[in-house]
C-alpha cells in the first residue's frame, strides 16, 4: 500500500510538471534532447532536495532562494543537518535574519525542532547541489517563461551524461553547470568535465555558474585558461562583459551570483540574443 501511495504521488508530480511545461508554451527540454538523438536515463530527481513539505509553501521557498544569504544558510544547515542552533548559522546572516529564516523553514516542514533551541533538517540530504539545480531550473521557468529540467542523465555518452540544468529558450538549448561550492572547492578537472559535456551536447549557450559573491578572476577564470591551453586552444581570450560575467566567444559564459543570481542569468540571455550593445 505504501508503495502504491508513493507511485501515485510521483504520478501527481509528473502530471504537474507536464502541465507546467505546457503552460510555458513549449515542450520540455527532454523532447529537444531526444530530437538530437540522445537517450534519456532520468531527469528532475526529487530525492536529495530540500523542499517544503507543508502545503502552499513552495512559492515562499522559491522567493527565499533568490536571496544569497538564504542559500548560504541552507548550505550551513546541510553540513549540520542532525542538530544545529541559531548561533551556528550566523556566518553570513544576522541573528534576526536567522530567526526569520528558521521560522519559515519550520512552517514549511523543512526543519524540525529536536529539542529546546536545537533543530534538524527534514530529511537529511548529502549536499545542497540538487536544491540549487532545482532553483536554477525554476528561474528559467518562472522568470524567463522557458521550460527547464534539472539533474538530467543521458545514456550512451562519452562524458558521463550528467547535466545540472538544461532549458529550452526560444528554441535554443541552454545548458547551465551549477556549482554550489565556493571557488576554493572547484578544481580544474571540474572545468574540464564542463567543457567536455558542452562539446558533446553542443548547446546554443553553456553557462558555468558558481554561486558565490567572490571574484572569478582569482581562481575560476584561471582554471578555464589552464584547461583550454592544456587542450591546445592557444591563448585564451576571455571577455569581461560586466562584473562577475565573462564570455569565451558567444557560446560559453562564466558567471557568479553577485549581485543577484537571477539578474546575472537574465544578462546572459540578453547578451546571447543580441539585446545588449557589444
Amino acid at each position: 500500500m505504501e508503495r502504491l501511495k508513493e507511485d501515485i504521488e510521483e504520478l501527481k508530480r509528473e502530471i504537474k510538471r507536464i502541465w507546467a511545461h505546457l503552460s510555458l508554451g513549449g515542450a520540455p527540454p527532454e523532447v529537444a534532447l531526444k530530437k538530437r538523438g540522445f537517450r534519456l536515463a532520468s531527469s528532475c530527481p526529487q530525492a536529495g532536495l530540500i523542499y517544503p513539505q507543508a502545503e502552499g509553501e513552495v512559492e515562499k521557498f522559491y522567493e527565499h532562494m533568490k536571496r544569497y544569504s538564504f542559500r548560504l544558510l541552507l548550505r550551513d544547515i546541510v553540513k549540520l543537518a542532525n542538530g544545529f542552533r541559531k548561533d551556528d548559522l550566523t556566518h553570513y546572516c544576522s541573528i534576526e535574519a536567522v530567526s526569520t529564516y528558521l521560522g519559515f523553514l519550520l512552517a514549511a516542514g523543512i526543519i524540525e525542532e529536536k529539542g529546546k533551541g536545537v533543530y534538524g533538517l527534514l530529511p537529511v540530504v548529502d549536499n545542497f547541489g540538487g536544491t540549487l539545480e532545482w532553483f536554477v531550473a525554476q528561474v528559467f521557468q518562472r522568470e524567463f517563461a522557458s521550460p527547464a529540467s534539472w539533474g538530467i542523465r543521458l545514456l550512451e555518452t562519452e562524458q558521463g551524461g550528467d547535466y545540472d540544468v538544461i532549458a529550452q529558450v526560444e528554441g535554443r538549448i541552454v545548458y547551465v553547470e551549477v556549482k554550489s561550492s565556493p571557488p576554493k572547492n572547484i578544481y580544474q578537472e571540474m572545468v574540464g568535465e564542463f567543457l567536455s559535456r558542452t562539446q558533446e551536447l553542443r548547446p546554443n549557450l553553456a553557462i558555468f555558474l558558481t554561486d558565490t559573491h567572490l571574484r572569478l578572476e582569482d581562481k575560476i577564470n584561471k582554471l578555464f585558461k589552464w584547461e583550454l591551453e592544456k587542450r591546445g586552444k592557444g591563448t585564451v581570450e576571455m571577455e569581461k562583459l560586466r562584473e562577475g560575467i565573462f564570455s569565451l566567444g558567444k557560446g560559453i559564459m562564466i558567471i557568479n551570483s553577485k549581485p543577484d543570481l537571477v539578474a546575472n542569468l537574465a544578462f546572459c540571455l540578453r547578451h546571447f540574443f543580441g539585446f545588449l550593445d557589444r
